[in-house]
C-alpha cells in the first residue's frame, strides 16, 4: 500500500510538471540576426621603452612595467590619458592617446 501511495505521489508531480511545461512557453522573439560588434579600443599603436631603466606605466586600466627595450602594443581609445605609474598610484601625464597614434610606435623618451 504504502508503494502504492509513492508512486501515485510521483505520478501526480510529473503529470503536472507536464501541464505546467504546456503553459509556460517562452515568448515568441523577432530576433532578426543582424548584430553590432563595438571594437574595444579603436587606435592601436606600440609604446617602446628606449629609455635605461624600467617604467611603471598607469594605461588608462592598469599598472604595467615596461622593461627597459621592451615594448608594448596596445589598443585603446582616443582620450586615454597614460601616466608614469608612481607606488601604485597615478603619476606624471605621459600623454593622451589620439587617432594620429594610430599605427605607429611611440619612444617613451619622447613623453619623460
Amino acid at each position: 500500500m504504502k508503494k502504492v501511495k509513492i508512486l501515485a505521489l510521483a505520478l501526480t508531480f510529473i503529470a503536472s510538471g507536464s501541464i505546467a511545461g504546456l503553459a509556460f512557453k517562452p515568448a515568441e522573439t523577432t530576433d532578426s540576426g543582424i548584430y553590432l560588434t563595438v571594437p574595444q579600443g579603436g587606435i592601436e599603436f606600440s609604446l617602446k621603452n628606449d629609455t635605461d631603466d624600467n617604467v611603471n606605466i598607469y594605461d588608462g586600466s592598469g599598472y604595467a612595467t615596461l622593461n627597459k627595450g621592451s615594448q608594448k602594443n596596445y589598443s585603446k581609445d582616443a582620450g586615454t590619458k597614460f601616466h608614469v605609474g608612481e607606488s601604485g598610484k597615478k603619476g606624471k601625464l605621459l600623454f593622451e592617446v589620439s587617432s594620429s597614434m594610430e599605427g605607429k610606435t611611440l619612444k617613451l623618451s619622447s613623453y619623460m
